[in-house]
């Protein structure tokens, strides 16, 4: 099976990761990340609407871009409130020029939405290790 991120210290309390997923979650999708995610921290759902009221830090977030209109504008004001912050985009239809706009905003990862959770549990992963600086365990 998967291995669990060694989680990051604070104190001697290990820390789950806190995952932010902004966009609409289509019932088939969501089996999917959940089964993606739920070895590698707490996940969070919120719609584009709800985000300004969203007050916590998170140390990845995972953006629809079906679902956010200008996927580099809310890169930037994510950066702007968490300059480290890690961003994941997953797009239906990703083209290099959407992929190029969001990396040059600071994305680090913009992959296709696959049913595959092995998949996307890997980009997730890959994300987070180098975010908490963990290992794996």
């Amino acid at each position: 099976m998967f291995k669990k991120i060694s989680d990051r210290i604070v104190g001697t309390k290990p820390k789950q990761a806190l995952i932010l997923f902004v966009g609409e979650l289509h019932p088939n999708w969501r089996k999917t990340l959940h089964e993606a995610s739920h070895n590698l921290g707490q996940l969070k759902v919120v719609a584009l609407p709800e985000l300004k009221h969203e007050a916590m830090i998170y140390d990845l977030y995972i953006l629809d871009d079906s679902h956010i209109p200008n996927i580099p504008a809310m890169i930037q004001k994510i950066k702007r409130r968490q300059a480290s912050a890690r961003i994941i985009v997953i797009s239906d239809d990703p083209t290099w020029q959407k992929s190029r706009d969001a990396f040059r905003v600071g994305a680090l990862d913009y992959i296709q939405r696959t049913d595959n959770y092995r998949a996307l549990y890997k980009s997730l992963y890959e994300n987070l290790r180098k975010q908490l600086g963990a290992t794996c365990g």
